[in-house]
């Protein structure tokens, strides 16, 4: 019976899980299963498998196995998650590179424009359609994410895991030429039937558009009582504001580095949360605070694609918003 090892089992523990998962403190660990239980998985998930038989000799797939099954062991299974750097796909990276004797070569697998690890996020995304988790990824992860990633690094996703294993080399030789393909073949064991990349209309594109425009037309309005203005602009500012310090709570608490030097910040500032219950009273700081809060808007609108992180575009009608109704407020 053929078994199959698998790194991307999360523990989970009621609320601190939840916990966990904000400090960037999650338990991951290996698991095994037999393969037509994986198979059966991920059919009903609906998730494709390719195998790739690797070009290994006996003694190093027996070494192989013998360290997964090690590794499986409860006092080893256990390890902290990192989102780009240990996770369910570099531990298969380092397994394989590491473990058996003979030499693995992984070659170049990444195109002539190095991506960033935030444009291979977004592209992993972009294939599933997932459009409002790209744009939770934006908010949440810093401008560390934008950094250009080795030909290593890349294969912290799945799908350049596999093109890594493509590329490589294995030297079964003593001698330097003898260098042979690490994966034998290529075989889909299950291949989901493939949609056609669209874009629904519950997007956060038109979803954002429509609220900002629909917020300015009501605050704007001469019929709109003065009153339900300052309960909108109140309203707005506040969660803003409890944006931000989730924002900057992930940047001070959060083990790891990816969601630190967040740029989101200088839009969404955690002192909002506080300063929107001022919204309304005529004191002369309310007025300075809401007019600086409003060049940055401009600032940060004027330098969008300069800025060293990359924004999502589905937020410039928000932070449009925030902007107008900061000038606003600065002049009553």
């Amino acid at each position: 019976m053929d078994i199959v090892f698998n790194y991307g089992t999360m523990e989970f523990d009621d609320f601190s899980f939840y916990l966990k998962f904000m400090k960037g403190e999650m338990l991951y660990y290996l698991s095994h299963t037999d393969m037509n239980s994986f198979l059966y998985e991920y059919q009903v998930t609906r998730r494709s498998v390719i195998e790739q038989p690797l070009n290994l000799n006996c003694e190093d797939k027996i070494k192989l196995f013998e360290a997964l099954r090690i590794n499986a062991r409860e006092e080893n299974k256990f390890y902290n998650y990192s989102f780009l750097y240990d996770n369910c796909s570099t531990r298969i990276r380092d397994m394989i590179s590491k473990t058996p004797k003979s030499l693995i070569r992984f070659n170049n697998i990444l195109p002539q424009k190095v991506p960033t690890f935030r444009n291979m996020i977004h592209e992993y995304l972009h294939k599933g359609q997932q459009h409002w988790s790209k744009l939770g990824i934006d908010l949440l992860l810093g401008s560390r994410i934008d950094k250009k990633v080795t030909n290593e690094q890349s294969m912290f996703l799945p799908d350049y895991l596999m093109k890594g294993f493509d590329s490589a080399n294995v030297l079964l030789k003593p001698e330097p030429q003898a260098l042979s393909p690490l994966v034998q073949s290529k075989s889909a064991l299950y291949q989901p039937p493939v949609n056609e990349l669209t874009m629904p209309w519950f997007n956060p594109y038109l979803v954002l558009t429509v609220f900002s425009i629909l917020l300015l037309i009501v605050s704007f309005l001469h019929s709109t009582p003065a009153g339900k203005v300052v309960l909108i602009d109140r309203s707005l500012f506040f969660i803003t504001g409890l944006l931000g310090m989730l924002m900057l709570g992930l940047w001070v608490f959060r083990q790891d580095t990816v969601c630190r030097d967040n740029m989101n910040i200088i839009w969404a500032l955690p002192t909002h949360a506080v300063v929107a219950f001022f919204i309304g009273r005529n004191r002369p700081w309310v007025k300075n605070y809401f007019k600086i809060t409003g060049l940055l808007g401009a600032l940060l609108l004027l330098g969008w694609p300069w800025w060293p992180q990359e924004l999502n575009n589905s937020l410039i009608p928000v932070i449009l918003l925030l902007g107008i109704r900061s000038f606003t407020i600065s002049k009553k």
